[in-house]
Order: structure tokens, then C-alpha cells, then sequence
């Protein structure tokens, strides 16, 4: 009993290849599409590089980021030992610790009026004045909380915060400036 190998010409490559190199489809005659794998692959590439392409990447993730699940996904990794690994390799190479160094000098900068109020919380938790952000619940989601959340950066205001975690933090600054 002879076996029976079926071809098909590629539109892009004009090569022709198995059945098993194109990628299924319910559209076209044969159930397949009319590009190999390879090339729709090479044309996806290009595509991902268009500015169109990455806006509507980046809006994807702003509205899995927007749906309880994606608050999920982002705070197991924000607390996971892989992006603790990943981060401590990256900040040990050159590129790295360049960076660093370079955003940290541009944050002290840009954000310089911050600084006396972060210092003075500092100072509060370390002399008890304030418990320790550990020990807190965010009073927004009722997660652990990550970070001080601060209404107003005057100087008689320093200690009048709020413990947030890091994705209600950033919602309470996305809604001040819009």
C-alpha cells in the first residue's frame, strides 16, 4: 500500500512543503493557510516591530493588568524568587549597574521635592514612630502593603501617610494625574 504525501505550494516562499509545515485553518479548502509556518513567522516579526503592532500590545496588558486575574499575575511575580534572580543577575552586569546608577541619579533629580518625606517615614518606622510596612495590610485590596502611600510632600505633612501595595499605589497615582 503506496502512502499518499501531500504537498503545498507556500504563497510567500513559493517552495512547496508538507501539509504539517503550514499552520491550520477553517477558512480555506484544504484546512490550512496559504503561508508556511517559516515565512508567517518572519512576516509576524516584522509586524511586531510596527509602532502600530506595540500600541496594541501595550493596551492588551493595560487591560489584562485592569482584571483581577491580571492583579494576580503581577503580584505573585512581583514576589516571586524568579524576578528576584532575574533582577540580581541583571543589576551584576555592567549594562546593569549603569542603568541603575543612571536612574537613580535622574529620580533624585525629577523627584527631589519627594525625598525629606521619604527620609523622614524612614526615620519614623525606625524609631517606632511607625510600624514597619511588613507588618500592614494595603487599605485599599487588603493585601500585604509594599510602600508608604503619601497624600501631600509639605513638610508639616511628612508623616501623614497610608500603606499600599505597589498595584494600588500605582492606580492612586494614575487617577491624581489624570
Amino acid at each position: 500500500m503506496s502512502e499518499f504525501i501531500v504537498m503545498k505550494q507556500c504563497f510567500t516562499c513559493k517552495e512547496y512543503k508538507h501539509l504539517a509545515d503550514f499552520h491550520k485553518s477553517n477558512k480555506s479548502k484544504d484546512g490550512r493557510k496559504g503561508s508556511c509556518k517559516k515565512c508567517r513567522n518572519k512576516e509576524n516579526k516584522i509586524y511586531n516591530k510596527t509602532p502600530r503592532a506595540k500600541e496594541l500590545a501595550r493596551k492588551r496588558v493595560e487591560k489584562f493588568r485592569q482584571t483581577e486575574k491580571g492583579r494576580k499575575f503581577i503580584y505573585e511575580y512581583n514576589h516571586s524568587e524568579s524576578k528576584r534572580r532575574n533582577m540580581k543577575k541583571y543589576h551584576s552586569t555592567e549594562k546593569g549597574k549603569a542603568t541603575r546608577k543612571k536612574s537613580c541619579i535622574v529620580n533624585r533629580t525629577k523627584f527631589a521635592y519627594k525625598y525629606p518625606s521619604r527620609d523622614a517615614v524612614k526615620y519614623a518606622v525606625r524609631m517606632g514612630w511607625l510600624p514597619n510596612i511588613k507588618t500592614l495590610n494595603c487599605y485599599k485590596c487588603g493585601h500585604q502593603a509594599q510602600v508608604y502611600h503619601h497624600f501631600s510632600y509639605e513638610k508639616k505633612l511628612y508623616l501623614m501617610v497610608v500603606p499600599v501595595c505597589y498595584i494600588c499605589h500605582k492606580v492612586v497615582h494614575l487617577k491624581k494625574s489624570s
